[in-house]
């Protein structure tokens, strides 16, 4: 491998062990980009943002701290991510190394709940002098996060022990990487990946060249990258999901939503193709504008972003006036900041008869006006 100076000269870089374990951990700490999550996932590359260095985990109830996961971190799914940094010198043998992880997410899924995990972020962003917001924010291409969606998120994630396993090294052995593949391949709701991390340096040049080695998981990815998109939900999974994940009582909020939906003839509905979250999509029937979304994680969004494309609603202050109708009446909160953005309302909100009639109210009003400027001239 060579580097290229500025002069136009190329230095040779040779591959070089990490002098202390520490360091490739404080460069993991700064750059999260070096998990390779492009590479995880080729189809919808993984983004995450450190929840903490040094995360505790306990092995009883109401107890201390007795272990000491490396890094932790969430992906803009809310998948709790567990890393491991170990360098290829390290002296113990490959089946503790592994055996450590594991011993790691089984007492997470068991003790750790989303108040620890989010208190433990916004410590360090404390200590950091960052924003929470800001750095939750990283998670998406455009800074429209709900931060409350993320923790929800998360909250599912650790309840359906849905985890992210990573050991991360500057060189694994051949029997150490077959280990993890195996462990991969026998999981259902969680996922494990080997990912290497070699250093090259020469001529006070250092490269890091981060890769996943899990051939297996590359090709489950190309096989779906053939089959095009995923498979859309259905109502069956799509309430059943919502159910285990939010209780009975949100089924029967957002059927009403739905089979009202269903019935108007302005409005159509579909289903969404997520991975791990469901969705039913309220749009209006002439283009298809997106009009609201409901999630499996018990929230419904208010899709101001899409209708901001509409003709009709690109003026602020017909979103304003969307978002006046939904309050009115209502003890519904949209922040007059977010009239661009996608917030969304808790379905327990919608328990309120009050609340429910001010939404259904308001998409039946934006439908009207997006029929009554069909075919108007964009501009």
């Amino acid at each position: 491998m060579y580097g290229a100076t500025g002069d136009g000269d190329l230095v040779e870089l040779k591959e070089t062990l990490f002098a202390k374990e520490v360091d490739l951990q404080d460069f993991l700490t700064k750059h999260p980009a070096l998990l390779a999550g492009d590479q995880m996932n080729p189809t919808d590359p993984r983004r995450f943002v450190l929840i903490t260095a040094e995360a505790g985990v306990a092995i009883k109830e109401a107890g201390s701290d007795y272990f000491s996961l490396d890094h932790l971190f969430i992906d803009q799914d809310g998948i709790p991510t567990l890393v491991e940094v170990e360098r290829s010198t390290d002296t113990r043998g490959r089946r503790e190394v592994v055996g450590q992880l594991l011993e790691y997410a089984a007492n997470a899924c068991a003790y750790w709940n989303v108040e620890k995990l989010r208190d433990a972020f916004e410590r360090r962003c404390k200590a950091a002098y960052l924003s929470p917001g800001d750095e939750l924010a990283k998670l998406r291409t455009a800074p429209d996060i709900d931060p409350e969606t993320i923790w929800e998120k998360v909250a599912q994630n650790l309840k359906q022990e849905r985890l992210r396993l990573v050991f991360l090294s500057d060189k694994f052995s051949p029997e150490t990487q077959r280990i993890i593949e195996f462990l991969n391949r026998q999981m259902e709701n969680s996922e494990a990946f080997a990912v290497e991390v070699p250093q090259y340096t020469g001529g006070g040049m250092r490269t890091l060249v981060p890769r996943v080695l899990n051939p297996s998981v590359l090709q489950a990815d190309r096989r779906a990258i053939a089959a095009g998109r995923a498979e859309a939900w259905t109502a069956e999974r799509f309430y059943d999901d919502l159910s285990s994940l939010c209780g009975p009582e949100v089924v029967q909020v957002f059927r009403t939503i739905h089979d009202w939906a269903e019935g108007q003839p302005l409005l159509t509905t579909y289903f969404g193709r997520g991975k791990s979250d469901g969705s039913i999509t309220v749009a209006y029937a002439g283009d298809n504008t997106v009009i609201v979304t409901l999630w499996t994680y018990g929230r419904v969004e208010i899709d101001f972003e899409y209708l901001i494309k509409s003709h009709q609603f690109k003026p602020d202050v017909k979103r304003q006036e969307l978002r006046e109708r939904l309050m009115s009446g209502s003890t519904l909160d949209i922040p007059e900041a977010r009239i661009d953005k996608r917030p969304s309302i808790q379905w327990s909100d919608l328990t309120d008869a009050k609340n429910i009639k001010a939404l259904l109210a308001s998409v039946e009003w934006v439908a009207q006006e997006l029929v009554s400027t069909e075919g108007a001239a964009k501009p």
